[in-house]
């Protein structure tokens, strides 16, 4: 079973100081060379911050050697419609 491991940030009083400090949390990640993804709901009040897991495999190459070849077959298609 895999565990989706992540953070939650919800407003206070203000959203300038949820921005900030999700900002900072992406900063953070990016240094690190995390890939990430950003859910922003409930008009921007709650942001889900979740590592981006599969991204991570595929920078690593240690993705099944299946998934490897729709990826593969999936940037062909793209380059073609360019």
């Amino acid at each position: 079973m895999t565990q989706v491991r992540g953070l939650v940030f919800e407003a206070g009083a203000s959203l300038g100081a949820l921005a900030a400090m999700v900002g900072a949390a992406c900063r953070r990640l990016t240094a690190a060379n995390v890939p990430h993804n950003l859910f922003i709901v409930d008009r921007g009040a709650r942001v889900f911050l979740l590592p981006n897991a599969f991204a991570e495999r595929k920078v690593r190459a240690s993705l099944p050697s299946a998934a490897r070849a729709n990826l593969s077959a999936c940037d062909a298609m793209r380059r073609d419609v360019r």
